[in-house]
């Protein structure tokens, strides 16, 4: 599972660039921020198309780890077996020894 801000990342931060690379070269060449004001559009259009081929590209990345993940387990069910009911997974607190710190 993804977290939460991972679908939004590419589509705010791409296009935030884009705009803000200009910016950024008008404040390096001492010009105001928003001098040749067609630049920035141009960078969020392409942070824009930048974001979309992102997440396009990652989310064919994910279906194809899927693809064969799940590949692999159809073809060896017995490295993973169907988990009974009312069985109980080990947890670290069942695995470790009680540990007290010696002061």
């Amino acid at each position: 599972m993804s977290p939460p801000y991972r679908q939004y990342w590419f589509d705010v931060l791409c296009p935030l660039g884009g705009v803000m690379f200009p910016s950024a070269l008008n404040h390096v060449r001492r010009r105001p921020l928003l001098a040749s004001f067609h630049r920035h559009i141009f960078g969020f259009g392409a942070g824009l198309a930048f974001a979309y081929y992102a997440n396009k590209f990652l989310d064919e990345q994910a279906i194809q780890k899927d693809k064969y993940l799940y590949d692999y387990i159809s073809q060896h069910p017995e490295d993973f077996p169907e988990i009974q009911e009312g069985y109980k997974t080990k947890t670290y607190g069942d695995v470790l020894q009680p540990w007290v710190p010696a002061r």
